[in-house]
């Protein structure tokens, strides 16, 4: 197996260039080449097949030819040549390519290789789709081989249950099963770097196409897909203490006209980025009749404060909170200091923005001293229980919000949407105590506290 992130050649070295080269050395070699689409594995056949009709490659390899002509058939001794198949003239070689899914049968190999059979997140994070590509690897492609037959994956990891995951767990648990050698890239060099991998901690795998600044932004958008498709590191689920697959789900089209309508109460809460260079989360909660909450949306993005700003009014124009929690530790101003009558930058402009808009958002500053992961935690049983919920679309909705809770604790990764629901769900719990809120009308530019 060869791990390695995406848009890093591993095709061209490994699919396009590997299987000439192999050809090239044994013109009797037998291949099957596979991908997740047939139109993506044909292109690669026809790149392959230009590389053989190269004069750099006759030079090299002479005695490994193709038919000049594109033949469908064989017929009368002719060599096959089209998009799916072609043969070596003289010699028992071919090459045989395939999408996922797609008929092998009758293509013997004796070299068998597997480019990225995954498409992308959406297909990595459905079951069925897993469930069927092990039943055609195990029941298609596995069978096709000869007894001394070489395969390999070339892949960019996506998750741990995807292909190559479940063929190493297979490994580990039954001495008896097919036992493969990892070879992984990962993006950035981590300790302990692979015997094979000649880098320094900290450098990247393709500086002058990728630099480190570059892959640092890409790990800004979300650490769950950068461990999978950046560090070939897949999130483990069984450490994890949230599973979004397993808590509730609910209909959003049931809810989406009585919060139009303002029949349901909404609260909301406010992370700010420290800076601007990490997530600012602002998370929006509809009470349901019933008494549960309904995380209705997550707006996670790297915002400076003053974007978030613009963000909160819109969204009280919208949703008409009832009370809003923004986090106060990053505001860049102590608690005494504010109690004694001064305010943050951020205040000031909120103050500002609010009278341009003529509203007044009814906002609750929160100071926290519990360290953040015990608070995320304690969100563990309001999620158990089914008091606090998911929308059936919830992948559409807030991708980055699951990505955060599924890697959650892990203590490099990003969790301020957690962060930001623990808050709001605190806010929640505490609405009716005295200490939490001391009037029934928002003080305008104020808070509420």
């Amino acid at each position: 197996m060869l791990f390695m992130p995406p848009q890093n050649g591993k095709t061209e070295i490994v699919s396009r260039r590997g299987p000439a080269w192999i050809l090239g050395k044994n013109p009797d070699a037998k291949f099957v080449s596979t991908s997740y689409a047939a139109d993506y594995a044909s292109g690669i056949n026809r790149d392959v097949q230009r590389i053989i009709s190269s004069p750099e490659y006759k030079e090299l390899f002479p005695d490994t030819t193709l038919n000049d002509k594109n033949i469908r058939t064989a017929a009368q001794g002719d060599y096959v040549r089209n998009s799916d198949l072609f043969e070596i003239v003289g010699h028992m070689g071919r090459y045989f390519c395939a999408g996922r899914g797609g008929g092998i049968s009758g293509n013997p190999m004796t070299h068998g290789n597997i480019d990225d059979i995954i498409k992308g997140r959406q297909e990595a994070d459905s079951a069925a789709i897993r469930k069927e590509t092990w039943g055609w690897f195990s029941g298609e492609f596995f069978s096709r081989q000869g007894k001394k037959a070489k395969l390999l994956i070339t892949a960019t990891r996506w998750c741990e249950e995807d292909l190559p995951g479940m063929l190493l767990k297979l490994a580990a648990e039954d001495p008896e099963a097919p036992q493969w050698t990892v070879v992984s890239f990962p993006a950035i060099a981590v300790e302990p770097v692979a015997p094979y991998d000649p880098r320094k901690p900290g450098e990247a795998l393709w500086p002058d196409r990728y630099p480190v600044a570059h892959l640092k932004q890409v790990r800004s958008l979300s650490e769950y897909d950068w461990s999978a498709l950046y560090q070939q590191n897949p999130f483990n689920s069984q450490f994890a203490i949230f599973n979004p697959d397993k808590m509730s789900k609910i209909d959003p089209g049931e809810w989406q006209e009585k919060i139009n309508d303002g029949k349901l109460k909404i609260y909301g809460s406010l992370d700010l980025s420290k800076g601007g260079n990490d997530f600012a989360s602002l998370v929006t909660i509809a009470i349901l009749p019933d008494g549960r909450w309904l995380i209705w949306e997550c707006d996670l993005s790297v915002d400076v404060q003053s974007k978030s700003i613009t963000k909160l009014i819109e969204a009280y124009q919208q949703y008409k909170y009832q009370s809003i929690w923004i986090e106060a530790n990053s505001l860049e101003i102590a608690k005494s200091a504010w109690d004694k009558g001064q305010r943050s930058n951020f205040e000031i402009l909120l103050r500002q923005e609010q009278q341009k808009a003529n509203v007044a958002v009814p906002y609750i500053l929160v100071w926290h001293t519990k360290p953040k992961p015990d608070r995320i935690r304690s969100l563990e049983g309001h999620f158990g229980n089914g008091q606090l919920c998911f929308r059936e679309d919830w992948a559409k909705v807030y991708r980055e919000l699951i990505n955060q809770f599924r890697i959650f604790p892990d203590k490099n990764a990003h969790d301020d949407g957690p962060d930001a629901i623990e808050m709001l769900v605190a806010g929640l719990q505490n609405v009716k105590k005295k200490y939490m809120m001391t009037s029934s009308k928002p003080v305008i530019g104020g808070s509420i506290f």
